[in-house]
């Protein structure tokens, strides 16, 4: 009970971390929501207004076509009234007062007239020289009211035949202007008479253009083009009307805008009568468009507000299971012996890490004290061993050392192995070339693992080049073939473990046993120095040292036509062919050179050839290859490949780009094609003339450009050339020497001279060896 209520009283005081993270939980959980439903709001109301905009301007679009059509039929019914033979010329002269069938006839067709059409109120046919009317209802009448004649006259004098005429008559509707629609007569006539005046019901008129109006709550206007309201569509007050068209009209807004009016938003939609130049304006209330996703806005809320609230206690019940572990862990840091509580700074976590940090440390300090150093200390004596450093020493007093780093070999007798990697470059993308180190550091891993199981380890070393050592103590007692078999045994158990898990080349090279230690130095050094000697046919391969005989005896073939074909495609630049023809030399000089440090001077030879040329062509080493010492470059490469990828890069590729960037292209080019007849024409007698002629160049500039391009002069390509394809024939066929010589272009005896001087022998001499 002691310990609950303490801890207890604890919890009550520091629950801090828990407020936070409830806070945090909140936080992380409901702002997400919010912000989304916000996004959501926004991009929701402002793709409902642009429908609700889109949807009133189509509405507008439609009512003021359906009203262009419908006034566009009336305008076309009066025109075919007017034409018609009863409203010609020759009302002109009928006197209307004794003429009744005239007048009856007109009467009737006026009838007729006025009930074709549903808002037509009164057709009249005014006769401007007698200022009559003539009318269904009133039949023949003249106009005595001196302001009513003056508006008549006026406005029978407008120009044009047919157009709309407003406040003729006096209206007894409040709401809605007169307006009638005039058609002079006769039709096209240069000198109308009267007119026939269509008198439109203001009424109907305004009744058919509030129905088409879906929304009963919106207003529709209808302004002539001087901006008069025509019409007042559903207003019940003229002037309230008029007020809303003259505040839209300085609003002067286009297109569809919203609008105060009367303490309401109005979404506003305005088109164009395009015959008349008429406005019709669509006023609705805002609250009528949007009451569909009211509805749906409310349902939103609602389940958002629910969402809220469930996210709330979801948090609550979340930041309760997170915090019970830390619950748990207060309550083991927190015992009765124990005298340390929360500080009133510190909230939960933070005491804990305090706790922690304290056992922690506590406990290194007792892992540091279990812990030698002598491990450590040996590694880096034998180091210094190996190294040749301890040298001064005697055999007594290294093995003392040792035996005070907990190593005593007693009398044991130890051999050092040294194993090398390579082939790094055929691991498909496994590991790269600047990822020696890490390869060196898998087989140290891999052969200290093997040596430890074997039982027979000092120490391992990891140079940080591809090779790896070690020391192995060999027990007081054994033979010598045992003491081989041993070593032998466990250097092929190496190679197949590294050959399986690295998937490289593995040489192992195996030094003498020896009693001393202060000797290892010397064991390095001369195995160091035997790998060289190793075999770069054989991918895994041990060299026992005291078996290794070197045969200096066998003859290696180094292949100088290809080095000559090598220098001359390097001396014209071309990279592609020089590429080629290095791959054929490497390749024709490893199937008769096996030791690996052979190939290696062959390549140093080959430096030297590349070098010549670059003397021979004019240019400056320094200039080609900088002040870099190329030789000592390639040696810093014990793999064969690497090498030769060295040698690329850092020879062949700047030879060829400086040739590239000094030589002419078209002497280049000039020579090649000289070359090439030379091929084909050796046999004939060929000249440097018939050459400059063939290919229209001066002989001069010709023999200049071909002894800067290849090196030699015209003759001498010539004469090489030929002597090279007689002695193909000496070697391949049982042609007679003189037939030789013709095939190649020269006389018997000339032959003989020629090609004496220049091998050195006759060709029977030749043919025989």
């Amino acid at each position: 009970m002691g310990l609950f209520a303490r801890t207890s009283g604890i919890m009550d005081k520091r629950k801090a971390w828990f407020r936070r993270s409830l806070l945090l939980m909140l936080a992380v959980i409901i702002l997400p929501s919010m912000l989304l439903s916000v996004s959501i709001h926004v991009m929701a109301t402002k793709e409902l207004k642009e429908q609700i905009n889109q949807t009133h301007q189509t509405l507008i679009q439609q009512m003021t076509q359906r009203v262009n059509q419908q006034l566009t039929q009336f305008e076309f019914t009066v025109r075919n009234w007017a034409i018609n033979q009863i409203f010609g010329e020759y009302l002109e002269h009928v006197d209307y007062y004794q003429e009744l069938t005239t007048i009856r006839s007109i009467m009737n067709a006026l009838g007729a007239m006025e009930n074709s059409i549903s808002f037509i109120k009164n057709i009249e046919v005014y006769i401007s020289t007698q200022d009559l009317l003539i009318s269904n209802v009133n039949g023949v009448s003249r106009i005595y009211n001196m302001e009513k004649r003056d508006r008549y006259r006026e406005a029978f004098q407008r120009p044009g035949d047919m157009y709309w005429a407003y406040g003729l008559n006096v209206s007894s509707n409040t709401l809605n202007k007169s307006m009638a629609l005039i058609h002079k007569i006769p039709s096209e006539s240069s000198h109308p008479f009267g007119a026939i005046i269509v008198e439109v019901d203001p009424v109907k008129f305004s009744s058919f253009i509030g129905q088409i109006n879906p929304y009963r709550e919106g207003y529709t206007l209808l302004l002539n083009e001087n901006h008069e309201l025509l019409s007042a569509g559903t207003f019940e007050k003229r002037e309230d009307a008029a007020v809303l068209a003259s505040e839209l009209m300085r609003h002067n807004g286009t297109g569809t805008y919203g609008f105060s009016w009367n303490g309401d938003q109005y979404l506003i939609s305005d088109g164009i009568i395009p015959r008349m130049k008429w406005n019709f304006l669509l006023a609705t209330p805002i609250s009528k468009l949007t009451e569909p996703a009211a509805v749906i806005t409310r349902v939103i809320v609602g389940i958002s507000a629910v969402t809220f609230i469930m996210l709330v206690i979801l948090a609550w019940v979340a930041s309760r299971k997170l915090y019970s572990p830390i619950s748990r862990m207060m309550s083991l840091f927190v015992s009765e012996e124990s005298e340390s509580e929360p500080s009133v700074h510190q909230d939960e976590i933070e005491f804990i890490e305090s706790r922690w940090a304290q056992l922690t440390t506590e406990s290194r300090i007792m892992q540091v004290r279990l812990d030698t150093q002598l491990p450590s200390l040996r590694e880096g004596f034998m180091y210094q061993l190996i190294y040749g450093h301890y040298y001064h020493l005697s055999e007594a007093e290294i093995r003392k050392r040792l035996k005070n780093y907990n190593l005593d070999l007693g009398n044991a007798r130890v051999q050092f192995v040294l194993i090398q990697i390579s082939g790094i470059s055929k691991l498909m993308g496994k590991f790269n070339e600047d990822d020696e180190q890490l390869v060196t550091f898998a087989a140290y891993n891999i052969i200290q693992e093997m040596i430890v199981a074997s039982g027979l380890n000092v120490s391992v070393f990891n140079f940080q080049d591809m090779t790896v050592g070690y020391i192995l103590m060999l027990p007081d007692g054994m033979s010598a073939e045992e003491e081989k078999q041993t070593a032998l045994k466990l250097a092929g158990e190496m190679i197949q473990t590294l050959e399986r898990l690295l998937k490289t080349d593995v040489t192992v090279v195996v030094g003498q046993p020896t009693d001393e230690l202060r000797g290892m130095h010397a064991c390095y050094e001369q195995t160091e120095q035997t790998l060289r000697f190793r075999s770069v046919h054989e991918p895994a391969q041990i060299l026992y040292l005291e078996d290794l005989i070197i045969q200096g005896e066998e003859e290696v073939f180094y292949p100088f036509e290809l080095e000559k074909d090598l220098l001359q495609a390097l001396r014209i630049g071309n990279a592609e062919e020089s590429t080629a023809l290095f791959k054929r030399f490497v390749s024709t000089f490893k199937e008769s050179a096996d030791i690996e440090t052979v190939l290696h001077q062959g390549l140093l030879q080959l430096l030297g050839s590349v070098l010549h040329v670059v003397y021979q062509t004019g240019h400056s080493p320094q200039k080609v290859f900088g002040l870099s010492n190329l030789y000592e470059e390639l040696l810093q490469h014990s793999d064969l490949q690497k090498m030769c990828d060295s040698f690329v890069k850092i020879v062949m590729e700047p030879f060829i780009e400086h040739i590239v960037e000094s030589q002419n292209v078209k002497l280049v080019q000039l020579t090649e094609d000289v070359k090439a007849t030379i091929h084909s024409k050796y046999m004939t007698d060929l000249s440097l003339e018939m050459c400059a002629d063939l290919h229209h160049v001066d002989p001069f500039r010709l023999s200049k450009a071909f002894k800067e391009v290849t090196g030699i002069n015209f003759i001498d390509y010539v004469t090489d050339f030929r002597i090279r394809k007689s002695k193909e024939l000496l070697k391949n066929t049982n042609l007679r020497i003189n037939e030789i010589a013709e095939l190649v272009g020269y006389q018997p005896t000339y032959f003989n001279r020629i090609f004496k001087k220049r091998e050195n022998m006759t060709p029977g001499q030749f043919r025989e060896k």
